[in-house]
């Protein structure tokens, strides 16, 4: 059995950082980087527009105020979205009663970066990308190795789970860390009984369409020609140029508070943190990003597209295993709009967007008229819309939530460690225990949560003596 001191599980930047974090420590620990998937992007290929080969396939569960949709919920390796609010990150030091996670602390570690070094060379560092993580294994509370395809890993010390909002809890129910009546109807051991998967949150995204006139300049056109796209990524790869240098396409971003949730009837029924949240004045309930108008891959019409985000999420689905074997799909349910407050908030964010293009239509010619857009401003005619036309945003979390030792919807800590074991902890989305208020176009998801993340776990670390100083 091979062994390291650290195991650090998943592709996404909290997971990369950390395991550089970890090898770079003047005690130069043996790190092992266990990432099933990709280890390198095939030239002329990028996530965004290729994402076929960059995902895992995955549907949801039908969804009762979709009409009973399935939506994709194909997960890449990495995470999206933009900075974090300081309502959120003041919701979840309240959730956890550590100070540390209000915007006070995140200030003092998100500062700009702009230098790129070189690649460093860690021999202390093991990245492996063809072994598929099956479980953890256990020493009756202590997790002492990893499963794999091709074979068992041992840590020493610790392993630090960061596989993703969704694949995280996969691993730990097979783990026989969950639920102990879901897992014994799968008979999988129990190790500890936790509410893995029963606080899942997500959101959702509404495209409105409107087809547009040829004055309307087509800024997004470079996207949809192949060889202008492939020599963007070709340069962008060889750290050249930032993709899109030459054909800029701004994406304006608006959010906002709702009326119509801030006047709900709903709110005094959620709980008290969700209360809160919902009605801080920094709190946004929507976000608007326009997209640059274009020429579609799918209609010969040139559209114009606002997308709608209501990020105020309060229905709570669930995350299961359907079998014990690592390869079967998970049941993934998020409820989305099971609570009225949701439904409420997306309604008044889709008005707000087919209101916006009506003005516009009125002042110009070029606009031509709706392509996709709810049939009146009707409450009905919306909601048939949003169950039409919604997708998801991709902001899964909540599934593994991290609070006080004595909550009990709590399966991580304030320091990231799994409830109830040992040597185990979770440093992703999962943990986020109320659903980051974030945009899904720009790619530094949840930054605040994911610098607070690296700096808590590596300073745990160092109090425990595992490591140095870095």
């Amino acid at each position: 059995m091979k062994g390291f001191d650290f195991i650090v599980v998943g592709g996404s930047p909290s997971a990369v950082t950390m395991a550089h974090r970890l090898s770079s420590s003047s005690s130069r620990p043996s790190v092992l980087h266990l990432q099933a998937g990709h280890g390198q992007r095939p030239d002329g290929t990028a996530p965004a527009v290729d994402p076929c080969s960059w995902s895992q396939p995955l549907m949801s569960t039908p969804q009762v105020h979709l009409g009973g949709r399935t939506l994709s919920l194909a997960a890449g390796y990495a995470l999206g979205g933009a900075s974090t609010s300081e309502a959120y990150l003041d919701a979840w030091a309240d959730s956890v009663g550590d100070a540390s996670y209000r915007d006070s602390g995140k200030a003092a570690r998100s500062e700009p970066q702009h230098v790129f070094a070189g690649h460093t060379k860690l021999p202390n560092l093991t990245v492996d990308c063809l072994s598929q993580p099956d479980k953890i294994i256990f020493d009756g509370k202590k997790a002492i190795a990893i499963s794999t395809s091709n074979g068992t890993v041992h840590a020493s010390k610790e392993i630090v789970l960061c596989a993703g909002a969704l694949r995280t809890p996969q691993l730990l129910l097979l783990s026989g860390i969950g639920p102990r009546d879901h897992l014994a109807a799968l008979g999988i051991p129990l190790v500890c009984d936790l509410p893995i998967g029963k606080a899942l949150k997500d959101s959702l995204v509404i495209p409105v369409l409107w087809e547009v006139g040829p004055a309307l300049t087509g800024s997004a056109d470079w996207l949809f020609d192949p060889e202008t796209m492939r020599a963007h990524i070709r340069q962008f790869l060889n750290l050249e140029t930032n993709l899109g240098k030459d054909n800029p396409s701004p994406l304006p971003i608006v959010s906002g508070q709702s009326d119509a949730v801030l006047d709900s009837k709903d709110i005094p029924a959620l709980p008290p943190r969700s209360q809160d949240f919902v009605r801080h004045p920094a709190t946004s309930h929507w976000e608007f990003c326009v997209l640059p108008t274009g020429g579609s891959p799918n209609t010969s019409r040139r559209l114009l597209q606002i997308n709608a985000y209501p990020q105020v999420v309060c229905s709570t689905g669930s995350l299961q295993l359907a079998s014990k074997d690592a390869a079967e799909p998970l049941l993934v349910d998020p409820n989305y709009l099971s609570q009225a407050i949701d439904r409420h908030n997306a309604v008044d964010a889709v008005r707000i967007v087919t209101r916006f293009f009506t003005v516009l239509a009125s002042l110009s010619n070029d606009m031509l008229g709706p392509h996709s857009a709810p049939a009146s401003d009707e409450e009905a005619d919306v909601l048939a819309f949003i169950r039409e036309s919604a997708a998801t945003a991709r902001h899964y979390s909540g599934a593994t939530p991290m609070g006080r030792r004595q909550d009990e919807e709590a399966c991580v800590d304030g320091d990231f460690c799994v409830l109830g074991v040992a040597g185990l902890r979770v440093a992703d989305v999962s943990v986020t225990p109320l659903l980051p208020v974030i945009c899904s176009q720009v790619t530094p998801n949840v930054l605040g949560s994911i610098l607070v993340e690296r700096s808590c776990i590596i300073l745990c670390l160092l109090r425990k003596g595992y490591i140095n100083t870095l």
